[in-house]
């Protein structure tokens, strides 16, 4: 059984119910279709019916008329009728009786507005005209469009879906390679790079080292030669702990440790460092402009300042995902706040800048500079 939706002047609804062999067996033949018309508020002046077989109908325009409704229910009245004394309608009527859909709605008005086809049957069900040309002419899936009738224009509709979601898998597969690759450079580059930017910018120190908030001690094994004294500060006693396990019996430079807060550096003299090192610090000191000035004042004056921090960008895209994430980064930090202006921290200390460059999305700041 096919059902479907057609329209037979442009402005009637019909239901359309295609039974093959659910007719006597006497009126049965070969390839034979039997259509029970059934009317859904129709407007019609009239339906000719012959025989066994329902002709097509006449599209006929009626005259604008006041009576209209009047009209209708006649030619209503007069097509019930015609109905009763075929013997098609009487043969569909009792094989839906003995279905027990006698009452059933066989079809529904679809929307022309969509870019999916028309659904003829319920899930499950085939369907004799699906994907095929030999619909025939009276039986019209859609209504209000005449170029909404063909399979060509479903066939269309189906290819434009296609190819819409040959870009969409572009687009998905774009991303996720974007977002692998930022995670590669995130979690696989970047620790390397900070090693390499470690070593670098600890070609600069020499003679006597300060280093605050040294932690477990990253930097063990990669001062230069010329730096031949370390004393290695922080107020974290844990982290203290593991930094004197690594330390080497003997070594050269020697290593000292200070378990002191690096924010008061009131009891060391002016001057006594030839150079003054902190290594992402600066995210976790209540005051890191007065930080940087006691930095310098401890520091000779033809002494050097390195700094290698992490903070704010220039991109805004980069700053909101910072400032996003600040709270639940700064629990699971030791309370960085790894969203600060670090370069606005060196411009208000007064430091002299040698060399300032930034790295990973400018998140990176690396500086080399002298004390004021």
């Amino acid at each position: 059984m096919q059902r479907g939706v057609w329209n037979s002047t442009g402005s009637m609804t019909w239901s359309i119910l295609c039974l093959r062999g659910s007719v006597p067996d006497h009126a049965q033949t070969k390839n034979t279709i039997f259509y029970y018309c059934h009317p859904r508020q129709i407007s019609v002046s009239s339906l000719k019916m012959k025989g066994k077989q329902t002709t097509k109908n006449k599209k006929k325009q009626l005259p604008v008329n006041p009576n209209k409704d009047l009209i209708t229910s006649k030619a209503n009245s007069s097509l019930a009728e015609d109905l009763e004394n075929d013997i098609v309608y009487r043969h569909s009527q009792a094989c839906l009786q003995k279905e027990g859909r006698a009452r059933q709605l066989e079809a529904v008005v679809w929307s022309p507005h969509t870019q999916y086809p028309h659904i003829l049957l319920q899930p499950g069900q085939r369907s004799v005209y699906e994907h095929t040309d030999d619909i025939p002419s009276h039986v019209q899936p859609y209504y209000q469009s005449n170029s909404m009738q063909h399979r060509s224009f479903f066939a269309s509709q189906r290819n434009y879906n296609r190819r819409v979601m040959k870009y969409v898998i572009f687009i998905i597969v774009c991303g996720i390679a974007a977002f692998v690759g930022l995670c590669t450079e995130i979690y696989v580059h970047q620790p390397r790079d900070l090693l390499v930017l470690r070593e670098e910018i600890l070609n600069h120190s020499y003679g006597k080292v300060l280093e605050l908030g040294a932690g477990q001690g990253s930097s063990i094994g990669l001062y230069p030669y010329p730096a031949h004294e370390i004393w290695m500060m922080d107020k974290n006693l844990t982290l203290l702990k593991r930094l004197v396990q690594r330390l080497p019996a003997n070594s050269y430079p020697s290593y000292h440790i200070l378990h002191k807060c690096v924010e008061d550096l009131t009891s060391v003299p002016d001057g006594s460092f030839d150079t003054v090192i902190d290594f992402f610090g600066l995210c976790h000191y209540h005051d890191p402009v007065k930080t940087l000035q006691e930095m310098q004042r401890v520091c000779k004056k033809d002494g050097v300042i390195l700094l290698l921090e992490h903070g704010r960008t220039n991109n805004s895209i980069v700053n909101y995902v910072l400032d996003h994430y600040r709270s639940s980064h700064a629990l699971n930090s030791h309370g960085c706040i790894w969203d600060r202006d670090i370069q606005a921290f060196i411009k208000t200390s007064g430091l002299r800048i040698k060399e300032l460059r930034q790295k990973h999305f400018g998140t990176t700041t690396f500086c080399v500079g002298y004390p004021k």
